[in-house]
């Protein structure tokens, strides 16, 4: 499919490298790291156009799934679960279905729209669109929805950099996140340690892409 084939030669690298940051970043200037009702630490590069944060969270583990709303996210899927075990340890079953507490559903809602213009070439021309869009919404399970598979590709990467570590259970906090495709020149981003966890995830994706 085209924008898989998209996806795959120029999303897979930029999204490794922002998975690397955000395992290992602490915003400098610009943003400071939120905190959640629950005390769980969101620290997300870069910061989305739209965060509301409740009370709560949602609680990912051994028996939680992903499920594919639309089948031609299957391959986003299982890539998800593989970064998911490479970052808590859980290994997931890709599935459909109804959703359960506790599961993670990718699903694509062409009617999600951004709710500023955003500037991309088609054709060599500059044209504006609102197209590509996601959202993330962490409620009893977390259910990330995008305009396109790159759009719904961008949002599962807001979901790893929002997920905290309690053992063998992944927590992400109750919340709705809207965002789209932006730039941002004013924030700067100092490096604090490693994670080989996000090295590993590079390597294999720079392989693929």
């Amino acid at each position: 499919m085209p924008e898989m084939k998209k996806y795959s030669e120029w999303g897979m690298a930029s999204r490794s490298l922002i998975l690397l940051v955000a395992c290992s970043a602490i915003p400098s200037s610009g943003v400071t790291a939120e905190t959640t009702p629950g005390n769980l630490p969101l620290n997300l590069l870069p910061w989305p156009k739209s965060v509301n944060v409740e009370s709560g969270e949602v609680r990912i583990g051994s028996e939680s799934r992903i499920l594919v709303a639309s089948p031609e996210l299957r391959p986003l899927a299982n890539i998800l679960g593989e970064e998911l075990r490479l970052l808590s340890g859980l290994n997931l079953k890709v599935s459909d279905g109804s959703s359960h507490d506790g599961d993670i559903v990718l699903k694509i809602n062409n009617q999600l729209k951004a709710g500023d213009d955003i500037l991309m070439v088609q054709k060599l021309e500059i044209v504006s669109t609102r197209e590509g869009a996601h959202r993330l919404e962490a409620k009893k399970f977390v259910t990330v929805a995008g305009f396109d598979y790159r759009a719904v590709a961008e949002g599962t990467a807001t979901l790893l950099q929002s997920i905290s570590c309690r053992g063998n259970v992944a927590v992400v906090p109750a919340m709705t996140i809207n965002d789209w495709p932006h730039a941002d020149n004013d924030r700067s981003v100092e490096l604090s340690g490693s994670s080989l966890v996000c090295v590993v995830h590079v390597l294999r994706q720079w392989q693929r892409a």
